[in-house]
């Protein structure tokens, strides 16, 4: 089972200092990590379902939330990039 929490689109400028920030949060980070897919940062957990119990679910769920909040601001913050919920600003023709 993998559980998933979109949190910010990766920036145009900086992506590096992103990745590396990233990465140093995941160090920090417990049963989910950060990761991304099409250029969108998520926080992920994954495990698999044999032997799983209410208990273990209800906590990956929460922990995945809990990242997601507490991560989701700083990163768009900090790297100017938009955060996954904001609708993209209109083109200007």
């Amino acid at each position: 089972m993998r559980i998933t929490s979109p949190l910010v689109h990766l920036p145009e400028q900086n992506r590096e200092q992103m990745y590396k920030k990233m990465l140093d949060l995941n160090a920090n980070l417990s049963s989910c990590a950060l990761a991304t897919h099409d250029n969108i940062v998520l926080v992920v957990a994954q495990r698999p379902t044999l032997g799983l119990v209410q208990e273990e679910l209800d906590e990956l769920v929460w922990n995945v939330a809990y990242v997601a909040d507490l991560l989701d601001n700083k990163l768009a913050d900090e790297f100017k990039c938009r955060m996954y919920s904001e609708e993209p600003s209109p083109s200007k023709s």
